[in-house]
């Protein structure tokens, strides 16, 4: 077995074992008092904000596709795209596993992988800074009346917009510059690999010179994030914890950067926690079972429901091809 994959099963089974100590931390009188709370109004307007992320996101895949191949792929098998990384990612770290939907590509509309690689960085690229957008502007509004906080944030938050200015407006400069870092402070096994992801994560670049394609990725990373971030506080509050937007942004921005940190697949468990750490600590509860509960319910609809439907559809992909090879074959005969 590759070492590669040794450390993603023992990252999964870390994941796994921290989501299982999450569950039995539970309160089991408290989790049926909440339920009770969730009509079927609820849980419909939970999944219509779970499903429009995906949407959003498939319109953003398939809008990057046309934009830099010419080619047209159909908004239904975007959206399948989506949900089938999702699940993929399940099972490789810092949700490597969206390259599902270049190959998915390659097997339908025949483009090759090598063109369409370097947009899935483009798009994790963008929603790491609509998530540092997201947890800046929560920190800014912070319940805290700090005057050198505030300061200091806004200085940082200042910095971080110019950072992305650079990295946008000079792309061949600032990959210039990590190739100098790596190749003074990688290890030489590591190097060439190191180097190799560069240029294909920068190498998406080359379609966001079009104001156009740039300001729809701006515009969908950010407003999925925001139906994410919207759809986890509604969860609270009919669960009858009180918190407001900016609390639960900084929350969430926090614990994707963390589970993505922490290199286990998915973030299972480590998003669960951090993202209870977090807003527990904000709002100050002395009972964390329905903020508990929350979390986990957000995170059954926004992942784990993802998944189990994103495997179906990478079966069900694997089931037609063999068909249609078989169909194609008889053909022939």
């Amino acid at each position: 077995m590759k070492k590669s994959n040794l450390l993603s099963y023992f990252l999964l089974l870390l994941g796994i074992s921290v989501l299982i100590y999450f569950l039995t931390t539970l309160d089991i009188n408290s989790v049926k008092i909440g339920l009770k709370s969730l009509d079927g109004f609820a849980i419909l307007f939970i999944l219509f904000l779970t499903f429009l992320t995906v949407v959003i996101k498939a319109f953003r895949w398939q809008y990057l596709i046309v934009k830099a191949t010419g080619k047209e792929i159909t908004g239904w098998f975007s959206f399948l795209s989506i949900i089938a990384g999702v699940a993929v990612g399940s099972i490789t770290p810092a949700r490597a596993g969206e390259v599902a939907k270049p190959i998915m590509l390659k097997n339908t509309y025949g483009i090759r992988i090598s063109e369409t690689l370097s947009f899935v960085f483009s798009e994790r690229a963008f929603d790491l800074l609509a998530l540092i957008a997201l947890f800046f502007l929560g920190l800014l509004f912070l319940p805290l009346k700090l005057g050198v906080y505030r300061f200091y944030t806004g200085i940082l938050f200042s910095l971080f917009i110019l950072l992305i200015l650079i990295l946008f407006i000079f792309p061949k400069h600032f990959k210039i510059l990590l190739d100098f870092f790596i190749q003074k402070l990688c290890p030489d096994k590591w190097k060439l690999k190191c180097l190799d992801l560069n240029k294909s994560v920068f190498a998406g670049f080359s379609v966001l010179k079009k104001k156009d394609v740039a300001i729809m990725m701006v515009l969908t990373s950010f407003l999925s994030m925001v139906v994410e971030v919207f759809r986890l506080l509604f969860i609270l509050t009919i669960l009858g914890v009180n918190v407001n937007f900016w609390s639960v942004s900084f929350a969430f921005a926090v614990s994707v950067i963390f589970g993505i940190l922490t290199m286990v697949p998915g973030g299972i468990g480590t998003t669960e926690v951090s993202q209870m750490a977090v807003l527990g600590t904000i709002i100050g509860l002395s009972n964390t079972n329905l903020l508990k509960l929350g979390v986990l319910l957000d995170r059954f609809f926004a992942y784990y429901l993802l998944v189990g439907i994103g495997s179906v559809v990478l079966i069900g992909t694997q089931k037609w091809k063999k068909k249609k090879t078989f169909f194609n074959c008889t053909l022939l005969q």
